[in-house]
């Protein structure tokens, strides 16, 4: 692949200033989510072994989810690269709750006998769940949700550097968007005369 030219490295950066990080904003809200149908499933099993402090701070921590995940989907999308420390901090805490309810679930045999005598998942996308798919598919929800908050940590800092360079760079003065559209203009016919002067010479190979 023909690597890109500097005219058209600045072109592509300057039309950045223009547009908003929706690829980043995306992966926000895919972490939330998947974060969502974590607790969906989770808060289904609604019994009295619920009724813990334990409880009361994943549904504190819920909130916060929702609203810092938001935010950072807003923040991201402007190119601010501070919270894409908030969007680690969020990936951390998610892969930490896999230690926490899916692990109880998994030593806690009582706990899961009384979500099978009142079948309170039969109505998770038409199936009973057993105890070890259960589990299995909160690990996964979380995982999941880990992962697109890297992602989105990862991706948008790289973008909001590039972005952040280029605005110091627009204003130092070190940089002409206009000459290099120029020069990009100027690359692109060259390019169409190379095709058009290497066409009659592949015809008549042929």
């Amino acid at each position: 692949m023909e690597k890109p030219s500097e005219n058209l490295k600045i072109v592509r950066d300057d039309i950045m200033r223009y547009k908003k990080n929706k690829l980043g904003q995306w992966l926000c809200y895919g972490g939330l989510a998947f974060g969502c149908l974590y607790i969906m499933l989770l808060y289904a099993y609604n019994n009295s072994t619920f009724y813990t402090v334990l409880m009361g701070a994943s549904v504190l921590y819920t909130l916060v989810l929702l609203l810092a995940s938001f935010l950072c989907a807003e923040g991201v999308k402007v190119y601010n690269k501070r919270y894409c420390i908030v969007l680690l901090i969020l990936a951390v805490v998610e892969f930490a709750r896999i230690f926490i309810y899916p692990n109880i679930a998994w030593r806690d045999q009582a706990f899961w006998i009384t979500l099978n005598k009142t079948q309170v998942g039969k109505d998770y996308f038409g199936a009973i769940l057993s105890q070890p798919a259960a589990r299995s598919i909160l690990i996964v929800y979380l995982v999941l949700s880990t992962l697109f908050y890297i992602a989105a940590a990862v991706y948008s800092y790289f973008v909001c550097v590039r972005h952040e360079a280029f605005e110091k760079r627009i204003a130092e003065g070190t940089v002409d968007v206009e000459l290099a559209l120029k020069g990009l203009e100027e690359e692109e016919l060259a390019a169409a005369a190379a095709q058009e002067s290497a066409a009659p010479a592949a015809e008549e190979v042929q």
